[in-house]
């Protein structure tokens, strides 16, 4: 049983996460009101590293920072035009990377629910 389970840690950790993963970015407005847009990454996985960049379509994509994979999870940080930075942290689960997004701007906070699939 115990190799099964090593195995089975083994495998997770040598999941490459290269490549365009795409889906969806699910806001709550400040009434309550769920907003749904596009969500677009080109990942680059090196080591416990993630490079790459992150944004709503190919014509905004916006260069990721402090990337790092630990186990299935995986953080980053991403600026926007506006200088808005969102910090990402998403887990590798059943083939898709999901989780959240958080931002603060003005004393405002920001949080969306993303969804990607490997393309």
């Amino acid at each position: 049983m115990l190799c099964v389970l090593l195995l089975g840690a083994l495998t997770l950790a040598a999941a490459d996460l290269t490549g365009k993963w795409s889906g969806s970015f699910e806001t709550t407005g400040p009434n309550g009101e769920a907003r749904t847009a596009g969500a677009l990454m080109n990942l680059k996985h090196t080591g416990n590293t993630i490079t790459g960049t992150a944004g709503p379509d190919e014509s905004r994509q916006f260069q990721i920072a402090n990337g790092k994979v630990d186990g299935e999870r995986i953080t980053f940080e991403a600026t926007n035009n506006a200088g808005m930075t969102l910090r990402f942290d998403l887990s590798l689960v059943d083939g898709r990377l999901r989780g959240q997004a958080r931002a603060e701007r003005d004393g405002s906070v920001l949080t969306a629910k993303l969804d990607l699939e490997r393309q």
